[in-house]
């Protein structure tokens, strides 16, 4: 069976249509039907040969650089011969391929909670000192941006209550030679819990004497700003004067004395 370049096969398939069990398990192995060179640097020169006393001869090497890693790639070309003298030398070779522009010291992930400001600074730099753009490809709409002249960006982040979530900003930079980098940073932005506000503008209870009891609500007088269900105690600072209770889950009791 041979394959072109993405396409798909499905071997539980193949074994119902050949009468086996999909479930009984398989054995395959798997090559490639071309053998192609892969290394950054090659001898073109003969791997054996004959050199007369005295004389002299060259080796013709070939670099690839489509086939290296960004950055030093390093080798030593060993040439074995029957000169007592110097019968294995070592000669060093070494490709450099540009390398795109680095993130300095770019933390992941963050944590920070809403209602809190945090300010990052990243930094980047090019080792071969190539000229680059840097751009946030996105970010949430609580964090502001600002690029400074020494090609750092500051990001200030901000989110408010009800933020609470895991976001991420998004950047990529990329140099005169398109040697492309990003980087992500995870925004993991924690709740604040916020106490209950008192939003009634009840603040006097007047009763005349002989006043029955009055059922209250708390959900009439609290309300929480992050819709945390309330739980509550009511104590009234003279049992003389007015008694006051709880009576279920969300009510109190005022009884007149």
């Amino acid at each position: 069976w041979f394959f072109a370049e993405g396409e798909w096969f499905k071997l539980e398939d193949y074994l119902s249509l050949a009468g086996a069990d999909p479930n009984s398990g398989y054995l395959m192995y798997v090559c490639e039907r071309e053998n192609k060179e892969s290394g950054w640097v090659k001898i073109l020169t003969p791997a054996i040969g004959t050199l007369e006393k005295g004389a002299e001869t060259k080796a013709d090497i070939e670099f690839v650089a489509s086939f290296a890693d960004r950055g030093d790639q390093k080798a030593n070309l060993v040439i074995k011969s029957t000169d007592v003298n110097a019968s294995v030398v070592e000669v060093p070779i070494s490709l450099h391929v540009n390398q795109a522009p680095e993130f300095i010291d770019t933390p992941t992930s963050i944590i920070t909670s809403d209602n809190e400001v945090s300010d990052l600074t990243v930094v980047v730099t090019d080792r071969e000192n190539n000229t680059f753009d840097f751009v946030v490809v996105s970010k949430p709409e609580f964090v502001t941006s600002t690029e400074n002249d020494d090609k750092s960006i500051k990001f200030s982040i901000a989110p408010d209550y009800g933020d609470a979530g895991k976001y991420s900003i998004s950047m990529k930079a990329t140099d005169q030679y398109n040697a492309t980098s990003e980087h992500e940073i995870e925004v993991n932005v924690a709740k604040t819990n916020r106490a209950p506000q008192y939003t009634s503008d009840i603040t006097i209870l007047r009763y005349n004497l002989g006043a029955t009891s009055e059922k209250m609500d708390i959900n009439d007088l609290f309300a929480d700003p992050d819709n945390d269900e309330l739980t509550f105690t009511v104590t009234s600072l003279d049992n003389s004067i007015i008694e006051a209770y709880q009576s279920g889950s969300a009510y109190f009791m005022v009884e007149p004395r």
